[in-house]
């Protein structure tokens, strides 16, 4: 029940950007676009040494063009690949007439290999693609990305859909990375995880805010498993509502039953946090009750402020997710921009905020 000292009844909290650092996802994007690069294409010689390299990593994908796409409500890292890839394979000169009659994502990459195409400066052709993609954002940028690959390859356009077989190849290989099976094919060391500020500071808050008589919940694009490790690790799990964690585990669940695509910016993962009891048709369509709640949602990203909104939640944006001040200053106009009520640092600034309400 909501009382006069308490604004909200329930705080959902974004994982990545919030909690957790999304670096170990960035890292993943990066060697999936440098194994392109550098296996396929063969022609992108500085990157090398990318595996055992984080500043060789970091030329392939900066952290200033991840910014730039999460600022255009793209959340999921996987997505991130895929924009990146194709931006990629969109700017190959010659591609149609080297790859034309393929119809499948395993012969174009085996195509590629031995292509001898030109060198690929990078990553230019993604900082072209983002300048030439007008206000596109979120899915609609997605698939902008993979219709332009489709016609660069002169290849079927479902093959670039997002969730297609090219997504789903990059997806792979991307998780190849995270689970430390290919970091240990190249002799490398297993990335690792990361808090966003000292675990210590994350307990006094979480602790203060279920002090105070908050339920906590998460809405992450973060598989189950993949939530559960860091959050065991740093001993952070227990002040949660199991009740009310949700992850793409969820999300996935619920494409697969009904259809169409519902990660962030979608509400489908904090409406489900809210209404735990709810059926997914309730949920998806709006066709039953649903008791109201007053919740805050802490997110990074233009994203969680859209689902937030249209989940008829309010949405504090937090900075801890980008660097720099010119980051920041983009950020926090990106946040207002999706609909936050506020921008603050970060989840250490949380309690004192609502203390103001």
């Amino acid at each position: 029940m909501t009382t006069s000292s308490r604004p909200y009844d329930l705080i959902i909290f974004d994982l990545d950007g919030v909690i957790t650092t999304e670096r170990i996802y960035w890292e993943c994007a990066r060697l999936t676009l440098w194994e392109l690069l550098y296996l396929r294409l063969q022609g992108v010689e500085p990157y090398i040494a990318a595996v055992h390299n984080t500043a060789a990593r970091e030329q392939i994908l900066p952290d200033a063009a991840i910014f730039e796409v999460k600022n255009r409500a793209v959340n999921s890292n996987w997505d991130l690949t895929f924009l990146a890839a194709c931006a990629m394979l969109s700017s190959l000169s010659e591609l149609p007439a080297r790859v034309r009659g393929i119809e499948s994502v395993e012969d174009l990459l085996d195509a590629l290999h031995v292509a001898s195409l030109e060198p690929l400066l990078w990553p230019e052709p993604l900082w072209n693609f983002l300048e030439t993609s007008g206000k596109r954002r979120g899915q609609e940028l997605l698939s902008y990305a993979g219709r332009l690959s489709a016609e660069a390859a002169g290849m079927p356009p479902v093959l670039f859909e997002p969730f297609g077989e090219w997504w789903q190849y990059l997806y792979q290989r991307f998780q190849g990375w995270y689970s430390g099976l290919l970091m240990g094919v190249w002799g490398a060391t297993p990335l690792t995880e990361t808090p966003v500020l000292p675990v210590s500071n994350l307990r006094d808050v979480l602790q203060a805010l279920r002090d105070a008589g908050y339920t906590l919940g998460i809405a992450t694009g973060r598989p189950r498993n993949e939530m559960l490790y860091p959050l065991r690790s740093f001993k952070l799990l227990a002040y949660f509502d199991p009740q009310r964690i949700v992850t793409y585990t969820e999300v996935e669940a619920a494409q697969s039953a009904y259809g169409g695509v519902f990660g962030k910016p979608h509400p489908y993962a904090i409406r489900r946090a809210l209404h735990p009891q709810a059926s997914d048709t309730d949920l998806l369509t709006g066709s039953g009750y649903l008791p109201p709640v007053t919740a805050l949602v802490i997110g990074d990203s233009p994203s969680d402020a859209l689902a937030a909104r249209s989940a008829g939640a309010a949405c504090l944006g937090v900075l801890s997710g980008v660097n720099g001040e010119s980051a920041h200053r983009e950020r926090r106009h990106a946040l207002l921009n999706a609909g936050c009520v506020d921008v603050v640092d970060d989840v250490t600034a949380v309690l004192p905020w609502l203390r103001e309400r």
